[in-house]
């Protein structure tokens, strides 16, 4: 894991995030896919559970999106599913690509 980057937590709340790895489920209004990814990096303050990812990040996540949800107003048209990515194994696989 990288270092943390973020030192303090937003607003009132004293926390100092830690690194972790968290998981999300993503919808898009429009589609009817929702797709959970886990294993995703990220700095999570242990009093609040507020949690912050690096632009890079979250850059990764939006391309492992774009397949179920789209980009815009151009939302592909696919049965309703879920969809379950492991954030680490999705960047090893393209790494090796």
């Amino acid at each position: 894991m990288k270092k943390i980057t973020r030192t303090h937590c937003t607003g009132d709340c004293p926390g100092r995030p830690q690194l972790a790895r968290v998981s999300q489920a993503f919808t898009r209004r429009g589609s009817k896919v929702e797709v959970i990814i886990s294993r995703i990096p990220a700095s999570v303050c242990p009093i609040c559970g507020q949690s912050f990812v690096e632009e890079e990040t979250a850059q990764r996540v939006e391309v492992l999106l774009r397949p179920f949800h789209g980009i815009r107003d151009a939302t592909p048209a696919l049965p309703a599913a879920k969809v379950y990515i492991d954030f680490e194994e999705a960047g090893k696989k393209k790494k090796a690509a």
